[in-house]
């Protein structure tokens, strides 16, 4: 009872201290800077850039500027400048300086050390930020309140706009989910501003009351909906395990207080929860529309592939390499925005294309990856700390107008590690502003609560000591400035470059190249030295170069940097230049480098292949194919290529071989079909091709003697089923020379192999009519003619016509050559049924065709020959 009464007394006395604070007007410029921090980034278009983050780091570090000036100009005329050293007395703060510290010391194994210095600009940005409101929540904690309405309201807004896209996409406006963006530059920025924002809703719907409370239950509704319909699976996990988290504390502030404000705060939230799911689920399955996505699977579906996007098991593969990257260099890293320059080492042994992953999708493990396990550890100890004060925060039972700030950083920061643990904030501004509001929040917060002179540092402001060296005191906001302006100088020349990066895809795109490459070689400034895609800026260049043929430029601009030695385009463009004039060793050494760098990428065997061809190195170009090929199985150029290289060598086995592969993988490509036939011909019937030429040549003796020779190889392809033009054509050269019966012998192996090959049964038929007179014979051969595929209808009706009248069985005879009218017309047939109809006394028949007989002027033209072609 007695520790309880120090406690409340202590708490009394904190209130007491605040009041001086609490009677004062809250400062409308605090305000305005806040809120700036909150819109500024989300607000800040594109500006022609290719990537709308350069634009936004940009302003976020010009208002640093602004606001660190008039905060120096502020401090200085209130003898206060120590308050600037107040981040340095909090452990979060302390964290975050280190965490810059061992940034700025991971320089030093850094491959692109230009790549560093602009990635750390973005990251001294947010820190700057982060600085600048714990000094403004410092002073007054008040206007968080402003801030939370504001950011609520923007997240109602973006819900409102997600639903109208949503909209769209079931109007089939919008092709995609993939495509709502609702003013974001992505889906999964809008996802992630939408849930990081989300604390600030539900901090109003804890612990304010009447109207506020109500907006914030709302917003949280909206939100909810908003991010179940953009489909995005971290914030899935993310919304389940903050709202158990969330309800867990409301249920220990209940059992602390009995304040049954909480049930009913309880009973709210997760209500608009189910209420939300339910019309998120009612709304898929009755309105989506049927697109075999991942974007349309059920919520449970789409959390079974958290770890798995595009390339399958991809997120996976890369945490297990980056972890391997943390174990060989726990030290200081790869340095500070290096990852996906070493990551190309292991991505392009086992990628065919250069869509990189250029971030981790994990931040933790990318900042510990880049900066060391020092590094990793500083940044989680941010979250570990700030989650710490809340948990004694809540222990200690401390009164909710002190608790709910602490509240509303821990949350914020809890929401913001589920984007950080499975995207890629620290590349994000609009998140970023959100990063710096929360870690700002706990460091004042912070300093409050380990500040000794508790009293002092909530009703006065921070005073120099009588015979303290002020000129020290100018030395951190001074250097800080400068920092500041160098960050902003730096991210000022990142943000042309986007420009120049934009005119450069823009004209990709559009097909119509109407800058020349001389305008972006003047407007390279070497800061950055990266695409934002993690392309060598140099290599975009040299390849405009290159186009326009202006080759030594391209050499000069590739070896006067590498700053992605492991991308392989540098060494490709090498090559390429180096060919074009004509400098086939050079060509060779890059070309190899290149293959080396990134084997499974096509272009480059081939291109590797085909130098070493040119320099008689036959069995070497066949050898980085053989290697190409155990690798990679789906690249159908690689099976042609290297079969053609085997065949030019003199090995037609292999070349069949190969094809006879390439068919298991293509079956339905028509040119694989047609290679493996012609390779396997080649090899295992190297006669049959003069027999082709011979048959169609009409050189029938000669056709019959290579098709005998062929007959071996014919089989062991797999016979009809590869070739069924073989027998065919062979029985009808002996057909063309009166060997009957050894015609009539091969013409049956392909009807036992094909029961309706209409060119089969008709020579049969034509020999038991013609040459046999085994008419029942012939009428069998005919009759199955009429069921075989692709008939010829009229001969095969005229011909049992005509064996019918032979056997004097007129009515049968009538029915064939009627319907073989229905098919052609002919004067001889007409002619045969007049008679006939005559013969059985019909006259009105036999006169009518008697009169088209008389009418007559067509006869038949007798099919072309048949030919046989390879």
């Amino acid at each position: 009872m007695v520790k309880n009464k120090q406690n409340n007394n202590k708490f009394k006395n904190r209130r007491v201290g605040n009041k001086d604070v609490l009677d004062k007007p809250v400062s409308y410029v605090n305000i305005f800077i806040l809120l700036t921090y909150g819109f500024i980034t989300v607000l800040t278009p594109n500006l022609r850039a290719i990537d709308s983050n350069g634009p936004k780091f940009l302003a976020l570090a010009i208002f640093n500027l602004m606001v660190w000036g008039y905060f120096i100009y502020r401090e200085y005329n209130n003898n206060s400048l120590s308050t600037f050293n107040t981040f340095f007395k909090t452990k979060i703060g302390l964290a975050y300086s280190v965490l810059i510290l061992l940034s700025l010391l991971s320089f030093t194994k850094s491959i692109n050390v230009i790549e560093s210095v602009v990635q750390f600009s973005k990251l001294f940005t947010t820190f700057t930020a982060t600085w600048i409101i714990s000094i403004i929540l410092l002073k007054d904690k008040r206007i968080i309140k402003y801030l939370a309405i504001g950011l609520t309201g923007l997240l109602v807004f973006d819900s409102l706009r997600v639903f109208y896209e949503t909209y769209q996409y079931i109007q089939g406006d919008i092709e995609s989910i993939k495509l709502i963006k609702a003013g974001y530059s992505n889906k999964n920025i809008l996802a992630a501003a939408l849930f990081v924002k989300f604390p600030f809703a539900l901090w109003l719907l804890t612990f304010e009351k009447g109207r506020l409370k109500y907006i914030g239950l709302i917003a949280i509704f909206l939100t909810a909906i908003a991010v179940l319909f953009m489909s995005t699976r971290a914030f899935y996990l993310g919304l389940i395990i903050l709202s158990v988290i969330y309800g867990i504390f409301l249920a220990i502030r209940f059992f602390q207080t009995k304040n049954k404000g909480y049930v009913a705060t309880v009973v709210m939230y997760f209500s608009s929860l189910l209420i939300a799911f339910l019309i998120f689920s009612a709304v898929q399955r009755n309105f989506y529309p049927e697109e075999k996505s991942s974007y349309n699977k059920s919520f449970t579906g789409r959390l079974a592939t958290i770890t798995v996007n595009e390339d399958k098991n991809a997120r996976l593969k890369f945490w297990g390499w980056t972890v391997d990257l943390i174990k060989e260099n726990p030290l200081l890293g790869v340095g500070h925005g290096n990852w996906k320059i070493v990551i190309l080492e292991k991505e392009n042994q086992m990628k065919p294309k250069f869509s990189y992953m250029i971030v981790v999708h994990n931040d933790f493990l990318e900042i510990s990856a880049e900066t060391g396990l020092l590094g990793g550890l500083f940044f989680i100890s941010i979250f570990v700390l700030i989650f710490y004060s809340f948990i004694r925060s809540v222990i200690r039972k401390e009164p909710n107008d002190y608790l709910k700030y602490y509240f509303l950083s821990a949350f914020g920061l809890l929401a913001y590690s589920f984007d950080a643990f499975f995207n890629f904030p620290h590349d994000r501004p609009q998140i970023q502003s959100l990063f710096a509001l929360y870690v700002g929040l706990g460091i004042a917060l912070s300093y409050a609560r380990s500040n000794k002179e508790k009293e002092r540092s909530k009703t006065e402001p921070m005073k120099l000591r009588v015979g303290q060296n002020k000129k020290w005191l100018w030395v951190l906001p001074t250097f800080i400035l400068l920092s500041t302006v160098v960050a902003g100088y730096v991210l000022v020349l990142n943000f042309e470059s986007l420009k120049l990066q934009r005119i450069g895809r823009d004209e990709k795109i559009s097909g119509q190249t109407k800058t020349p490459a001389k305008y972006f070689l003047n407007h390279y400034y070497q800061i950055p030295n990266l695409a934002v895609t993690g392309d060598p800026m140099n290599t975009l260049i040299a390849n405009m170069l290159i186009q326009e043929e202006q080759y030594e430029q391209a050499l000069s601009l590739l070896y006067s940097e590498n700053p992605s030695p492991f991308d392989s385009r540098h060494e490709f463009y090498l090559s390429q230049s180096h060919f074009k004039l004509n400098q086939l060793d050079s060509t060779l050494y890059y070309i190899q480098q290149a293959y080396q760098l990134k084997p499974l990428y096509f272009v480059y065997s081939q291109n590797y292949a085909n130098i070493l061809e040119t320099m008689n190195r036959d069995a070497k170009a066949i050898s980085v194919f053989d290697n190409f090929l155990i690798n990679t199985k789906d690249e159908k150029k690689a099976w042609k290529f290297n079969a053609e290289l085997n065949f030019k060598a003199g090995d037609k086995k292999k070349a069949a071989l190969l094809m006879d592969s390439a068919f298991h993988y293509f079956p339905k490509d028509t040119t694989i079909v047609r290679l493996r036939d012609y390779y396997a011909t080649k090899y295992l019937m190297p006669n049959y091709e003069d027999a082709v030429n011979f048959y169609n040549a009409k050189k029938y003796s000669e056709a019959i003697v290579y098709f005998e020779l062929s007959e071996a190889g014919y089989y062991e392809l797999g016979g009809y089923e590869r070739f069924p033009d073989f027998l065919n054509s062979w029985a009808r050269s002996l057909l063309e020379l009166n060997e009957f019966e050894q015609a009539k012998t091969i013409f049956k192996k392909v009807v036992e192999e094909d029961k309706k090959n209409y060119y089969a049964l008709m020579n049969l038929g034509n020999i038991a009519f013609h040459n046999e007179k085994n008419y029942k014979e012939a009428i069998s051969y005919f009759t199955k003619c009429i069921e075989a595929n692709s008939p010829d209808y009229y001969l095969s009706y005229k011909n049992l016509g005509t064996l019918y009248l032979i056997q004097e069985q007129p009515d049968r005879a009538i029915e064939n050559y009627e319907n073989a009218l229905k098919h052609e017309s002919s004067k001889e047939i007409i002619g045969n049924l007049h008679l006939l109809w005559k013969s059985k006394g019909n006259e009105d028949k036999a006169a009518y065709y008697k009169t088209l007989w008389e009418n007559y002027g067509q006869k038949r033209k007798p099919p072309d020959e048949r030919r046989l072609s390879l």
